[in-house]
Formats: C-alpha cells, structure tokens, sequence
C-alpha cells in the first residue's frame, strides 16, 4: 500500500481531521504497518486443502 492510499482511506474518519500533524504521522505509519503484517501473513500462507476427518 502506498502511503497516499493510506491517507485517502483514513481521511474518511472524522477523528483524522481532530489530529494534530504529527499524531496523523503516526497514525499512518502504524496503519501501513498493520497492512502490511496482514498482507505479508496473507501471502505467505500455502493453500492446503481441507480435509474432513
């Protein structure tokens, strides 16, 4: 995710908007963060097939 798309995504919350700067830094840093350790474990799971015992 680009930071630009993070910004549009968190820009729909009002409480973006209360943020100071340096808060709303934060935030996007801890937000693309996020995405990305659930992305990474997203992709990196092999698809095993179910088995029904």
């Amino acid at each position: 995710m680009k930071t630009q798309e993070a910004i549009g995504i968190l820009m729909l919350s009002p409480g973006y908007w209360r943020m100071r700067l340096p808060e709303r830094k934060e935030l996007i840093r801890e937000f693309m963060a996020s995405y990305s350790a659930i992305d990474f474990s997203l992709t990196s799971m092999p698809n095993k097939k179910r088995t029904d015992s």
